[in-house]
């Protein structure tokens, strides 16, 4: 079953020419050695008792492929694509950093006396130093001004990358304008969800030529029955990336939304409450507090009902894809006619892209800008916890 160092050099070139630019020649050799031993692995465990307490059984073997799979998803992902993300993950925290900055000297600005600019601060050379001289409004007012025009970039460059995420999921056959990259970036989802769809895009392209290797070997019995099996990885791939997905949905995301429910909830309460005993001044500010709970409620919601319709959808991908692995891995184990094999193979590359279209989720519009930024408060702090 095994192939030599000098083969695999040869299927992994010939992957990367084949594969092009939907995967990027990331089915390189290491990525096919990962396949090939979780291959191995998985024929080893048709013969391993279910569960033993010394030795070898089909729990420990279950749990090396889980572990190749691990190795194999990060081989599988698109670079430019990855490097698109890292370098937006990037612009958005420093935004965060320069919003904290502008919080922090408009602070100090409130507490200055002078309106002049300090003489210090003429003959400062940087930001940073201008920061730790300023002491006056016009010292402050000159760093406002600064760091609003970092921001202002910072937010064109978000804007660029949107844009170029938009172009490289297209290539890969997944309409996503910048807009609705947008809206899945304010989501605690969105990052799991473009990362799926990357990866059955890949799924797809690397099960074409794991085909076609089959085609071209179609009189080598063995290598037939180890390429499908390498196939058969690829569908399990599929299932615990959608397991993955829906246990954070339900197990974390939506149990810290019910809990932050819960928070609201009590804080409208509270300031109803103390409304019923405070004086007009009060009263107002506790009208405010009891407006900025409902809204914080009403985003909970809509935030609840977004994970509730991703976590249907990923049950469908799911159920479907547990489906076409367990048929998979009857095939394999039976050793069906190479013919068989083909057909169930092209079945599999149209379930890869049709997983792609189903995992995009419908993208909700923002009816209410102070919703928007609830889901965004909600998102920074599902991710917090």
């Amino acid at each position: 079953m095994k192939q030599n160092g000098f083969q695999y050099s040869v299927i992994a070139l010939f992957l990367s020419a084949c594969i092009g630019q939907v995967s990027v020649a990331q089915l390189d050799h290491k990525g096919l050695t990962i396949l090939d031993k979780a291959e191995s692995v998985l024929g080893e465990s048709f013969d391993l008792p279910e569960s033993q307490w010394f030795g070898r059984d089909k729990t420990s073997a279950n749990a090396d492929i889980d572990d190749y799979l691990d190795d194999l998803i990060e081989r599988l992902e698109l670079p430019e694509l990855v490097g698109l993300r890292q370098n937006y993950f990037k612009v958005e925290k420093r935004i965060g950093e320069e919003r904290k900055t502008l919080r922090e000297l408009r602070e100090k600005r409130l507490f200055s006396v002078s309106e002049e600019a300090s003489t210090l601060m003429k003959y400062t050379p940087t930001d940073t130093l201008k920061t730790w001289t300023a002491s006056t409004r016009a010292d402050f007012d000159q760093l406002i001004e600064a760091h609003e025009k970092n921001l202002v970039e910072l937010e064109k460059s978000l804007l660029e990358l949107r844009s170029g995420m938009s172009d490289e999921l297209a290539k890969a056959g997944v309409k996503l304008d910048p807009e609705q990259l947008d809206f899945l970036y304010t989501t605690v989802t969105g990052e799991d969800t473009i990362r799926a769809i990357m990866l059955f895009n890949s799924a797809t392209a690397v099960s074409k030529q794991l085909q076609h290797l089959m085609e071209t070997n179609a009189q080598d019995f063995d290598a037939v029955k180890r390429y499908y099996g390498m196939a058969t990885i690829l569908h399990r791939m599929v299932v615990k990336i959608q397991e993955n997905f829906i246990y954070k949905l339900e197990k974390i995301y939506m149990v810290q939304l019910d809990t932050y429910k819960v928070e609201a909830k009590k804080s409208l309460e509270d300031a109803k409450r103390l409304k019923a005993t405070a004086d007009r001044e009060q009263r107002k500010v506790l009208d405010k507090n009891i407006e900025a709970n409902q809204l914080a409620l009403e985003a909970i919601d809509r935030y609840m009902k977004y994970l509730q319709d991703q976590a249907k959808n990923s049950k469908a991908i799911l159920k479907k894809a547990q489906s076409r692995e367990a048929i998979a891995m009857n095939t394999y184990s039976t050793v069906k006619v190479s013919l068989d094999v083909l057909s169930l193979m092209q079945d599999s590359q149209r379930d890869f892209q049709a997983f792609s279209t189903m995992q995009v989720p419908e993208i909700a519009t923002f009816d209410n800008p102070e919703i928007r930024k609830e889901f965004l408060n909600i998102t920074q702090k599902l991710n917090g916890s």
